[in-house]
């Protein structure tokens, strides 16, 4: 060990810090150090920081803090609003956030989480400079990734070339990171935030070089009554051969009357003042001065120990004292033995007690009941004011459930809200369904989105749980979690296949970690098992079927139902207890499905409610997309229906609830021998589903919950006098004529109905199921402002729709065609000339005829217009185009080319290109000219990257129209627009389809490139009424 002083970062920075002794050989070894800071004592280390809660020292007042320990630094975690919060509460050091998980990632979230990371440093840094005193500003601490040194290379490069200069310190998440720390940055301070469960791991930790350290176990022992006693170097008594405690357990009886200190040479207030019997006594009693001396002792203990680390290091001794504290004290805490303090509202959740809860949650739950020596399953709601009947689900085909899908923006899931709210009101359905993120992507979203139906709403939940790419600890904490919500259904679903067998190259076979397996689930019906054994019969687990056979995987030749009963009827004998169906379009297939199962010899679909899912169909693009994609046979009748309106969505939906409806009569004509419902996949939009249900007499009565429940809303007495089943309604066309039952009056509120016998409600009351009906149809101005976003809103939509970047169907990539397939079509690419031959290929309409951001194996009639404009881009600039229209001024909507919408409409559009390019081409050649005086005012952008930096022409918040239509009769219908939340979100996308594609190769070579490109890259979008004029058309302006 070398004694040394050396600077470790600039005095410019709010924080300094200072290498006193390092080690002459290894950057990783223990090493003492010194945190200064002006207006702050020197913190020595290695030292530790408390673990605060909300500010706060669990059981510790401030005023204790101050005179009855010797706390050197505080650490708090924020949730929300981070560099805000920092900007407000100015403190000393901000770790930024990075993006971790609990579980060991798979290769697809790793790409994604030093961009995120990346990103989030950059807002920290940039919210801490805007303080003018630098020199007493938030030093900021950096994240180094748990992952692979190679997965986050581009990400730690960016910290020693780009960071280097803003960031004060490290923060790790586990000790194997430190191997990761780049050499350059290695003079900084190191943080640990990993949980180390105990003094040996800490210990383990100082020998790598980490510096500063958060210590959750202090807390814990105090929670648990245990008073801890250790100390290093090593005091071991003489003529003792037991491996000593690292702890006392103060719960224990043998302690009642001894009158002795915790520790005979600790001299915090506790031990001075205090003996063991008395800490006993305030434990047994409950009394939280108990816990209060506990954490103080412990506290000191802690600083005990960390003083003498550094004296054995500065003196040569750490590693022989390590290793004699690991073979003299037992190798964990003692375990807890009492019940713990009562929890207050700032710590955490209760884990002790087991007493009742005050206020019950929602539950409801499937009861099995003997009636006639025959079994009938109920729904038992257990609260009065769940929507769910408690009647048999054999009588269910008159009821319906929902799926929401989830989305990560804030808006849309605002809006959501309201719209679930108001489905619920209106439409009735017996229980909704919420997707949950493949490989738990987005599974927090999925949580809130459940909390909101479940609680919020009232609305009974069932949980869509996927298991593949799961680990063990995950499925748990998700169990868990929607258990505390109340929900006790579960649709257990495989999910997508495992990633790690697809992608593994050759020479990673045999290396994979046993942690990155899923030899737990690898098929739905283990997750069927686990959740059996582990929460016996609280859960109701329905799964998965598909009425025209599962494609691909129970059997490769031959798509036959068939083929996949055999495993079907394991998942029910393993604990399922009902089906729930694909979608599908062939109703004849369904009824042959269905009456297979009931009259299955084993008996197992006998009496179980089977649920078929359907589709509304909202787009006839969508539609080819999703059956081509689930491999769901569209019947020819129905093609041909659609065939003649594909250009016109409101007609494609309306065609679409016929054929919908026609399908539902036909299956509800079929009687069947056990329960039965319909699962409708709404894509989050309400008005195609409103009609439908309404059409086929799906939605419930029931007066007790609703005067006015016999009320449809089929036409409407204006005060015109225009009916709602006449052509038009306030300028909008009826997109059903119905058959009046009942006629209902408009008042002078334009968002609320009242009955024609002038039936009156308090102005608080909610709006009836009419009124509410009336608004999700969109037939009224505020229901066609409820319903502005109704079409499928993804690409160029509007992030504050609930729908916006809804899934359309489950895929095991992002990618739009599987791994062999991508292989086939776009080789093993190595340079950027190989990323551009294939584009120049593509716009000849050679091979190949998809590219990995076309959804379509075609290309656009409108693309011909512009190919030898896109030809120069790619050819010439190796600007790799990915979308582009040219402008058009006013064309007929009927127009073969150009054309959508009802007829007799107008088209316009903006030209507008998009296309990957360098970062050095945007920067050197593309930025300075879009910001040029002649071209700014022309010309809007948006440019993006993987690591999250984003630029644009447009201010925050404004909407760039780039396709939209006039029809008569008709508001404005803005078809395409690009905005900032949108862009953002679709740039990530763009830049994981790179990712996926590196995953998707098989030569190291290739897969390197497209991994470097990636990080290297950029996506821009440019639109205006410029582009397209003259005879340089796109290519106009450069």
């Amino acid at each position: 060990m070398a004694s040394q002083e050396k600077q470790g970062t600039a005095s410019t920075k709010p924080l300094s810090f200072k290498i006193l002794a390092a080690p002459s050989t290894s950057v990783h070894e223990a090493r003492l150090g010194k945190l200064l800071r002006i207006g702050r004592r020197g913190v020595e280390t290695p030292n530790y920081f408390t673990l605060s809660s909300r500010g706060s020292v669990p059981h510790l007042s401030q005023d204790t803090v101050r005179n009855h320990t010797a706390i050197t630094g505080i650490h708090t975690a924020l949730e929300d609003y981070y560099a805000e919060a920092v900007q407000k509460l100015k403190p000393d050091i901000a770790f930024s956030m990075a993006d971790v998980v609990h579980s060991k990632p798979g290769a697809k979230r790793k790409e994604k989480m030093g961009d995120r990371t990346q990103s989030w440093l950059k807002d920290i840094i940039s919210a801490v400079e805007d303080d003018d005193d630098k020199a007493t500003g938030t030093a900021v601490f950096a994240p180094v990734l748990p992952i692979e040194t190679e997965e986050q290379s581009y990400y730690l490069d960016a910290l020693k070339d780009d960071f280097a200069g803003s960031i004060s310190g490290l923060v790790l998440y586990d000790t194997t990171s430190v191997l990761s720390i780049p050499d350059g940055l290695s003079c900084l301070p190191r943080v640990l935030t990993a949980d180390v469960r105990n003094p040996h791991k800490l210990l383990e930790a100082v020998a790598v070089g980490l510096d500063i350290f958060v210590v959750p176990f202090i807390g814990s022992a105090t929670d648990a009554g245990i008073a801890l006693d250790f100390s290093f170097p090593v005091q071991k008594p003489e003529g003792s051969n037991a491996p000593l405690q690292l702890g006392i357990d103060m719960w224990s009886d043998s302690y009642a009357v001894d009158t002795s200190p915790l520790r005979h040479d600790c001299d915090c207030y506790t031990c001075t003042f205090h003996h063991r019997a008395y800490l006993q006594h305030l434990l047994s009693a409950k009394e939280m001065l108990g816990w209060v001396l506990l954490q103080i002792h412990n506290h000191r203990v802690m600083d005990y120990f960390f003083a003498g680390i550094r004296s054995c290091i500065n003196d040569g001794s750490f590693d022989g004292q390590m290793k004699a504290f690991g073979q003299i004290y037992e190798p964990e805490l003692p375990e807890k033995t009492g019940q713990g303090p009562r929890t207050r509202g700032y710590q955490h959740k209760s884990e002790g007690g087991g007493e009742p809860r005050m206020n019950p949650r929602l539950t409801v739950h499937w009861m099995m009941e003997k009636r006639n020596s025959q079994k009938h399953l109920y729904l038992a709601p257990a609260l009065t004011h769940t929507l769910l009947r408690s009647r048999a689900l054999q009588k269910c085909s008159d009821e319906i459930p929902f799926q929401g899908c989830i989305r990560p923006q804030n808006f849309g899931f605002s809006n959501l809200q309201v719209r679930l709210e108001r489905m619920s009101r209106a439409l009735r359905p017996l229980f909704v369904t919420v997707t949950w993120g493949a490989g738990g992507s987005t599974s927090s979203g999925s949580l809130q989105l459940v909390e909101l139906c479940q609680r919020q709403l009232g609305l009974t939940t069932c949980l869509h749980l996927t298991c593949t790419n799961m680990k063990k600890k995950l499925i748990d904490h998700a169990l868990e979690e929607v258990k505390a919500l109340g929900v006790r259904n579960i649709l257990a679903l495989r999910g997508d296949p495992p990633r790690e067998e697809e992608y593994r190259l050759q020479s990673e076979e045999g290396t994979e970690d046993e942690e990155e397996s899923n030899d737990h689930f690898v098929w739905a019906i283990d997750l069927v098992k686990y959740i059996r054994r582990t929460h016996g019969d609280y859960f109701c687990i329905g799964v998965a079927a598909y009425p025209e056979g599962h494609a691909g995987e129970s059997h490769p030749v031959d798509q036959d139902p068939k083929h996949d009963l055999p495993y079907l009827v394991e998942k029910m004998k393993a604990g399922a207890d009902f089906v729930m169906t694909q979608l599908f379009y062939d109703e004849h297939a369904y009824i042959s499905f269905e009456k297979m199962l009931r009259e299955h010899e084993s008996g197992v679909f006998a009496t179980i409610p089977i649920i078929p899912g359907l589709m509304p169909i909202q787009n006839y693009q969508i539609l080819k997309r999703t059956t081509k994609l689930s491999h769901c046979k569209l019947p020819q009748q129905f093609l041909e229906k659609l065939e003649d309106v594909r250009g016109n969505d409101e007609a494609v939906k309306r065609v679409g609830v016929d054929i919908l409806s026609e399908m539902v009569e036909n299956i509800k004509k079929v009687k069947s021998k056990g329960p039965r419902g319909f699962h409708f996949y709404t894509l989050n939009l309400e008005k195609a589903v409103g009609f439908l249900l309404e059409k086929c007499d799906l939605i419930p009565f029931d007066q007790s919950l609703d005067p006015n429940d016999s009320l449809a809303i089929d036409d409407f007495a204006l005060p015109n006098g225009i009916e709602a089943n006449s052509p038009t309604t306030n300028g909008v066309s009826s997109p059903i004529p119905m058959t009046s039952r009942h006629r209902v009056d408009s008042t002078a509120s334009q968002d609320q109905l009242t009955t024609s016998t002038s039936l009156k409600t308090s102005p608080a009351s909610p709006p009836s199921r009419a009124t509410t009906l009336a608004i999700s149809h969109g037939l009224t101005p505020a229901g066609r402002e409820a319903t502005w976003d109704d079409y499928p809103n993804g690409r160029f939509g509007d992030h504050r729709s609930p729908a916006f970047g809804t899934p359309l169907t489950y895929s095991p990539t992002s990618l739009p065609v599987p791994p062999h397939v991508a292989r086939a079509l776009w080789g093993e690419p190595a340079s950027p000339a190989d990323i551009t031959a294939l584009f120049v290929s593509h716009l000849a309409g050679n091979p190949p005829h998809q590219l990995p951001w076309s959804e379509s194996a075609s290309l656009s009639p409108e693309t011909a217009l512009i190919q030898p404009q896109l030809h120069t881009l790619n050819s010439e600039r190796n600007w790799w185009t990915i979308a582009s229209q040219p402008a058009v001024d006013g064309i007929p909507s009927a127009d073969p080319t150009h054309g959508w919408g009802p007829p007799g409409g107008f088209i316009f559009q903006k030209a507008f290109v998009e296309f990957f390019c360098s970062a050095s081409d945007f920067h050197t050649h593309l930025l300075p000219y879009l910001r040029s005086e002649p071209v700014a005012p022309q010309i809007s952008f948006y440019a993006g990257n993987a690591a999250g930096d984003f630029v644009s022409s447009e201010h925050s918040g404004a909407v760039h129209a780039v396709t939209w239509g006039s029809f008569p009769g008709k508001e404005i219908v803005t078809a395409t627009m690009v905005e900032e939340v949108s862009f953002r979100a679709w740039v990530e996308e763009a830049f994981g389809r790179w990712a996926e594609w590196g995953r998707v190769v098989r030569s190291e070579e290739s897969r390197k490139f497209l991994r470097r490109w990636r990080g290297r890259g950029g996506l821009l979008m440019l639109s205006g009424m410029g582009i397209g004029k003259g005879r340089r058309g796109v290519c106009g302006m450069f």
